[in-house]
């Protein structure tokens, strides 16, 4: 409805009197001035009736609730001008919008709408306003994490935005986030856990998500890589992964050896020393000539080292 001048209105939109009720499905908005919306956007909100009802009308109870108080009409005499209008079935769906939070892949690095399993979305009065509540939902659920990876903030956007525009199924109703999304969340970030006593809605569990098997509500997640083929335990033909054993050579005995005292000498004066050494060594002498030769060997001997 979109009253265009006069007082407010109510607006009732339902299905039926059943016994004095309005049937099954009954909503009520006051209408001021402007657009205001009565909205059947899910299946499960629906009352499968083939044929709904409209009031309006005018005169208020003076004891109703706040919204009714301040919009009290019970003696106005001043006619409303208004609209009504009907958007049914998959008209209320759309493109997703190219533009805002949702469509930049300068956040997190990704465009959400470029791999939507399902290219309508629900088609909200203000794409705008939508764009910048999903951001700060995000944000919300960043500011969560102590240090969100970039895979965190990956999964995070997408998971804003699915919420703040669900996908249509072929009928124009809203259809609910496929619970892939709401795992590959808490695998990058952690699950969500209450918070100051706060607890999100958003828990992977509740029933708020659809896990019918396939990706016609979702969005297209990689499958995982395949695992790696099974090992025949049986299978002894197949050459040994291990590399072959190494040759280590074997050297022969190596006996260290010390030369002759001369080889140590380049002067001829301390060679002939030790000739004349050997010589008198091998001389046969003895008695006091014996001794003192051996006493004049050292006598050399010592003469040369020094």
């Amino acid at each position: 409805m979109t009253v265009n001048s006069g007082p407010a209105v109510a607006f009732i939109v339902y299905d039926g009197c059943n016994g004095g009720d309005r049937g099954t499905f009954s909503e009520t908005q006051i209408c001021a001035f402007g657009d205001c919306y009565i909205w059947v956007p899910t299946f499960a909100k629906h009352s499968k009736s083939s044929t709904y009802y409209v009031n309006v009308f005018t005169n208020f109870p003076s004891d109703g609730a706040a919204e009714w108080l301040r919009n009290n009409n019970d003696r106005a005499d001043t006619p409303t001008d208004y609209t009504l209008t009907l958007v049914s079935g998959a008209a209320n769906c759309a493109a997703a919008p190219s533009g805002g939070f949702c469509s930049d892949a300068s956040i997190a690095g990704v465009n959400v709408w470029a791999d939507i399993s399902i290219q309508s979305v629900w088609k909200f009065v203000d794409p705008v306003l939508k764009n910048q509540e999903a951001e700060c939902l995000y944000e919300q659920l960043s500011d969560r994490c102590v240090y969100p990876t970039d895979e965190c903030r990956y999964w995070l956007k997408i998971f804003s935005c699915l919420e703040t525009f669900p996908q249509c199924d072929s009928n124009g109703f809203q259809l609910a986030p496929c619970v892939d999304v709401c795992n590959k969340v808490e695998e990058a970030c952690g699950g969500f856990t209450e918070v100051a006593g706060f607890v999100f809605p958003f828990e992977c569990c509740r029933d708020r998500y659809i896990d019918d098997g396939s990706a016609s509500t979702c969005y297209n997640i990689p499958p995982p890589p395949p695992p790696p083929p099974d090992f025949n335990q049986n299978d002894t033909s197949v050459p040994s992964s291990y590399p072959p054993p190494f040759e280590v050579p074997v050297f022969p005995t190596i006996y260290a050896t010390m030369p002759p005292a001369s080889e140590f000498y380049t002067f001829s004066n301390f060679k002939d020393a030790e000739i004349e050494r050997e010589v008198i060594i091998a001389q046969p002498q003895s008695g006091a000539a014996s001794v003192s030769a051996f006493i004049a060997l050292i006598v050399v001997v010592a003469a040369l080292l020094i």
